[in-house]
């Protein structure tokens, strides 16, 4: 027995396994690093694609932008005040986020901060680039609303900002790639999961940097007050 067991144990392996980790951190990814970034990008869209055009359909109906179109202000100098107002508090918000998500729930940023910092800022350029246009195109605000709140939910849904989008099928996947949460979502989880540096979100940041032209060239094609 004893002489089976010996060459038994002294067999040569017929298989071999080998473990490799499928990202650049040596510890895996936490919920808090699908969470953190899921609220911020859909907290984001929510508050400058329905309460930025909320604010800026009242502002045109009630006279306030009459008076601005009436100064001395170019519409394109308009547009930029109105884009640079709505980025800054969004800016603000971000960076809070971040630091609360970092310090109170040990959030992996790694020498991800910016990578972090040109995604956040696309993004936040592109969701306010969106909500300049609902505020310009929409004449009610309770039609911003009406329209506002489920197109950011489904919008945050599909984009992976509820659930990592790795789980639905394929077809679900590309769908939720052809939205701006989508690429936003997918750059923070190259920067936070999986640990990658600012060249593995270029080409979103690219994305949403265009979109956010794309959007602010239909909004300037409507910059009056409600009639």
């Amino acid at each position: 027995f004893v002489a089976q067991w010996t060459g038994a144990i002294n067999e040569p392996l017929l298989v071999r396994t080998e473990v490799e980790t499928a990202t650049r951190r040596e510890t895996p990814p936490s919920g808090m690093d699908q969470q953190l970034p899921g609220n911020i990008v859909m907290f984001v869209v929510m508050t400058l694609l329905v309460n930025s055009a909320v604010h800026l359909t009242s502002e045109r109906k009630n006279g306030a932008f009459r008076r601005l179109m009436a100064s001395p202000l170019t519409p394109g100098r308009i547009l930029a005040g109105k884009l640079l107002g709505r980025i800054v508090p969004a800016t603000v918000q971000v960076a809070l986020l971040f630091l609360t998500g970092r310090i109170l729930f040990g959030v992996h940023i790694g020498s991800a901060l910016p990578g972090i910092i040109l995604l956040s800022g696309a993004f936040i350029l592109c969701a306010a680039a969106m909500g300049l246009t609902m505020g310009m195109w929409m004449d009610d605000r309770n039609h911003v609303v009406a329209a506002g709140v489920p197109l950011t939910l489904g919008m945050a849904a599909l984009g992976g900002c509820w659930w990592p989008i790795e789980i639905v099928g394929p077809f679900m996947q590309r769908l939720g790639m052809t939205l701006p949460t989508g690429w936003a979502m997918r750059g923070y989880h190259e920067l936070l999961s999986f640990g990658y540096g600012i060249t593995a979100v270029l080409d979103n940041s690219a994305l949403l940097i265009a979109a956010a032209f794309v959007f602010t060239a239909i909004a300037a094609r409507r910059i009056r007050p409600v009639r």
